[in-house]
C-alpha cells in the first residue's frame, strides 16, 4: 500500500475513532443496566439505532472538527516557486519568434527565405537576425528568461527592429504573442533587464532625420503585462 495514502487514511480515521470512542464510554451506562430484556424487539430496535447513528454522527463530528483545525494550517504554509536552468544562447538562436504576422525559426541565429509567391514578394528575401540579448527574471518566478533583440529586413532598404520577450518554460524558450516593433533603421545600443523592468538604450530618428542616420538618443523602459511588453515611456517606436 502506499505510505502517503496510508498516512492520510491514519489522519483521518485517528480523530473519528477517538470520537466513536468518547461516545461509547459516555453511552456504557446505559448497556451495563441491561435494559433490553425489558423492551420490545421494535423498542429494542431502536435503542440499537439511536446507538448507531449517534456514533456516526459523532464519527463525522470529530473528523469534520479535524479538518477545520488541521487543513488550513496545511494550506497557509507560502507556495514554493520552481526554478528551471536558465536560457542558454543556442536556445535564443534557434527559437521560433513570432514577427508581424509570421512564425519563423531562426538556426543559428539568422534565417534568410524566398516567401511564397502567392505574397508577391517571391524575388525578395525576407533577413531576419538575432542582434542582441539579455538575460534576467521577466515574471517574478525566479527562472531566468530573456530578451531577444531582432532584426529583419523584407528585401527592400528598410531594416526593423524588434523586442521579443522568450519565457523560460521548464528550461525551454518560448514566446507569446508578437515581438514588439521599435522602428526601422535605428541604431541599438544596449538592452538589459533589472526586477522585471526592460531598458534600451538606441538612437532614434528626429524630425529632420533621414532614415539612414538617427540622431536622438533614447531610453525606452518596458514592463510586462499579461505576457506582453508594454513601453512605459514616450516614444515608445517610430512605427
Amino acid at each position: 500500500m502506499n505510505p502517503d495514502l496510508l498516512k492520510s487514511f491514519a489522519q483521518i480515521a485517528a480523530p473519528a475513532g477517538i470520537a466513536i470512542g468518547a461516545f461509547l464510554y459516555i453511552c456504557r451506562d446505559v448497556v451495563a443496566k441491561n435494559i433490553f430484556p425489558s423492551l420490545t424487539k421494535q423498542q429494542a430496535f431502536r435503542v440499537i439505532m439511536f446507538v448507531v447513528f449517534s456514533a456516526l454522527t459523532v464519527a463525522l463530528a470529530g473528523t469534520a472538527a479535524w479538518a477545520y483545525v488541521a487543513l488550513p494550517r496545511a494550506t497557509s504554509h507560502p507556495a514554493i516557486n520552481v526554478t528551471y536552468p536558465p536560457l542558454s544562447m543556442d536556445a535564443l538562436k534557434n527559437l521560433t519568434y513570432k514577427i508581424d504576422d509570421e512564425s519563423i525559426t531562426l538556426q543559428e541565429g539568422a534565417r534568410e527565405f524566398i516567401p511564397d509567391a502567392e505574397q508577391g514578394m517571391h524575388e525578395k528575401t525576407i533577413a531576419v537576425y538575432l542582434t542582441d540579448h539579455a538575460f534576467g527574471d521577466l515574471n517574478g518566478d525566479g527562472s531566468i528568461d530573456a530578451i531577444a533583440v531582432l532584426q529583419k529586413s523584407n528585401g527592400g532598404s528598410g531594416i526593423y527592429y524588434y523586442l521579443a520577450p522568450v519565457f523560460n518554460n521548464k528550461g525551454t524558450g518560448k514566446q507569446y504573442g508578437k515581438a514588439y516593433v521599435l522602428g526601422d533603421r535605428l541604431q541599438f545600443r544596449s538592452v538589459s533587464i533589472d526586477d522585471g523592468k526592460v531598458t534600451v538604450e538606441l538612437m532614434m530618428h528626429g524630425p529632420n532625420d533621414g532614415l539612414c542616420c538617427p540622431t536622438q538618443f533614447r531610453i525606452l523602459e518596458f514592463i510586462l503585462r499579461n505576457l506582453t511588453l508594454q513601453c512605459t515611456t514616450e516614444p515608445c517606436s517610430e512605427v
